[in-house]
């Protein structure tokens, strides 16, 4: 098989891998949070964290209570993680809605939230730690890769086999001529 043969099959392999591989997500989702969404948490809740499948950027989060805001302050850490730390703990039982806005993976601005019920007497909402997931961004840049490897093979292998097929015929008919069965 020529070179030139050879690297036509690897583009051609590239763009129906990308056209047929598996979708690249819209925008990052929630992964989990804590409080979680629509629980019922007590004890001191001091953080609200949440934690989304790929990074984030630019993150911001609010906590209201009845429409009214709760202080606190949002970090980011190691960018899937987004912390929202409370002034101070909460004492208000109630229904609390969290509201996030952040810029996701593929620079789309992102927004979203839920609701947790706080409860002095139920049970204390722990604090989250990064998972090993593995996002979903990593996990299609693997598939894609792993996808277009073989389709570069499969293509490679079909320009293979019509080459050794056409210089068979080529040799016979080579041989043919040489014989005087071969007509024009």
């Amino acid at each position: 098989m020529s070179v030139r043969r050879l690297f036509l099959a690897v583009i051609v392999a590239a763009v129906v891998s990308v056209a047929v591989g598996p979708p690249a997500p819209a925008h990052t989702a929630m992964l989990r949070a804590s409080p979680d969404r629509d629980a019922v948490a007590g004890g001191a809740i001091a953080y609200v964290d949440l934690e989304f499948l790929e990074p984030v950027s630019e993150a911001e989060v609010q906590v209201t209570y009845n429409g009214v805001p709760v202080a606190g302050r949002t970090t980011v850490s190691e960018g899937e993680l987004i912390t929202f730390a409370l002034t101070e703990p909460l004492t208000q039982p109630g229904r609390y809605q969290v509201g996030y806005q952040m810029i996701s993976f593929d620079t789309d601005f992102t927004t979203g939230g839920y609701f947790f019920t706080f409860d002095p007497a139920a049970g204390q909402a722990g604090r989250l730690e990064l998972s090993e997931s593995g996002g979903i961004f990593d996990n299609t840049l693997v598939l894609s890769a792993g996808g277009m490897v073989v389709v570069a093979a499969l293509l490679a292998l079909f320009v293979w086999r019509t080459d050794n097929r056409r210089r068979r015929e080529y040799l016979a008919a080579i041989e043919d001529q040489s014989s005087g069965e071969y007509e024009w």
